[in-house]
């Protein structure tokens, strides 16, 4: 249902942008014996700032008997540490442990992909990368890689089958992957942030998928079409912008979402039909509608803390679901349905006070006993139909409805369903019909 959108192709350059940054061969010092010499040459005992004597250093120099240090450069007779021997010392070295990295970060807006990393600990591309025509051994080139400006992008590569950028941290516009044949693994196990969407879809191969540590994405969260993969690992994730939407992904059995407290918008967990395993367990509050529909392997959906939605709540065609926890539920902004939850035998909704739409209880064969105690009214019509077991249903509290109410062809007391007709005031039509139960 989500269309790809794909920014203006970056046009690769072969030039280097590598401004201010030395080679290790490039300092302009002269080194004998002895140690390195800031302006002339080294006697065989130490340094000396201006020139050199048999003897030692003028200026805190050694003498014949003393060696500066090994593991360092020239200062004044105390050195300065340089740990991993590159030349560069620690002030001045991204990395003093590891000699073949010294640069510190140079962003640049230019890709060259042999000289992007080399030398540096970490590296920024500004604006948008699109590695969408790179080849696996361009990718591999880019282990340095520590932010994106602007959106990261590879859409319809056909020959790259392993994304590895441990090293990224933040993306400052989109990540779109999509329509990449032969991907099998995506591996960002370092993103913390996007500012806008996370997009992955259409990839037929991919099986494995690291967005361990993404706590906060600007936009929309899309993962979709994703044919192969069994596992999405998002239980860092607390902040969304707008909306998320994992449909559609045939292989997916478990979805990590454990830390996700809100969306602004709307969230979708629809048609998957091997999900078994879904954490939601933080989640307070929408701005919009909740889909969890169509998961028919899925047994148990804790939303223990949902309080409320600014849209609608839908579960549906969830066969197998068989522990539903919407205890803390207060309202609804739009609709609530329940419906063809056919292993479904009690539903507590009895914090519900008020929905912002209809309110329906819908063809869930198993069903035994609805608990609405706390509901007061709804803003559209009630409706509890075709489920044949159902013996329980308790709406004391109820006193109004904006719409019909209606309760057919169930396992409950017609007497007690009539007794609905002096308590509420419907606006609509009632109807009683076809309840079968048998009463006290």
């Amino acid at each position: 249902m989500s269309t790809h959108w794909t920014p203006p192709l970056l046009v690769f350059s072969a030039a280097l942008a590598l401004c201010g940054c030395g080679d290790k061969a490039g300092n302009d010092t002269t080194t004998s014996e002895g140690g390195v010499d800031d302006g002339g040459t080294e006697g065989n005992g130490g340094s000396d700032d201006g020139g050199s004597d048999d003897g030692g250093s003028d200026d805190g120099g050694s003498d014949d008997g003393e060696t500066g240090s090994d593991s360092g450069t020239g200062d004044d007779g105390g050195g300065t540490v340089d740990a991993d021997g590159d030349g560069y010392a620690a002030d001045e070295d991204c990395d003093d442990t590891d000699g073949a990295v010294w640069l510190v970060d140079s962003p640049t807006g230019t890709l060259d992909f042999d000289a992007f990393c080399p030398g540096y600990c970490g590296r920024t591309f500004q604006g948008d990368l699109d590695l969408s025509s790179a080849s696996q051994a361009q990718v591999d080139q880019l282990s340095c890689l520590v932010g994106v400006t602007g959106d990261l992008v590879v859409v319809g590569n056909a020959s790259v089958t392993g994304l590895d950028l441990g090293s990224l941290e933040t993306v400052g516009q989109s990540l779109e992957i999509s329509s990449c044949d032969a991907l099998a693994t995506v591996s960002l196990g370092a993103l913390s942030s996007t500012g806008e969407d996370v997009r992955i879809s259409t990839n037929p191969s991919l099986v494995g998928v690291d967005l361990a540590a993404v706590a906060a994405v600007g936009q929309d969260v899309l993962f979709t079409l994703n044919e192969s993969v069994s596992a999405l690992d998002l239980g860092a994730l607390s902040t969304v912008g707008r909306s998320v939407y994992l449909q559609s992904n045939p292989s997916l059995s478990s979805v990590d979402l454990g830390s996700l407290t809100g969306v602004v918008s709307e969230l979708y967990v629809r048609n998957l039909a091997q999900l078994s395993s879904l954490d939601l367990d933080a989640l307070t509050g929408t701005g919009g509608t909740v889909w969890l529909d169509r998961n028919p392997a899925l047994t148990t959906l804790d939303l223990g803390a949902l309080t409320s939605t600014g849209g609608g709540l839908l579960i549906s065609h969830d066969d197998a679901l068989t522990t539903l926890d919407l205890t803390a539920l207060t309202s609804t902004g739009s609709t609530l349905e329940v419906s063809h939850t056919d292993a479904l035998t009690n539903l507590d909704l009895s914090a519900l006070t008020t929905t912002g739409g209809y309110l329906l209880v819908y063809n869930n064969t198993a069903l035994r006993g609805v608990d609405l105690n706390g509901l007061m009214g709804t803003r559209g019509a009630l409706t509890v139909e075709l489920n044949q077991r159902l013996s329980s249903l308790y709406l004391r509290a109820l006193t109004q409805t904006a719409g019909d109410l209606t309760i057919v062809h169930n396992a409950l007391c017609a007497d007690d369903v009539a007794a609905l007709e002096g308590q509420v005031d419907v606006l609509g039509t009632f109807t009683n019909r076809d309840n079968i139960g048998s009463c006290p």
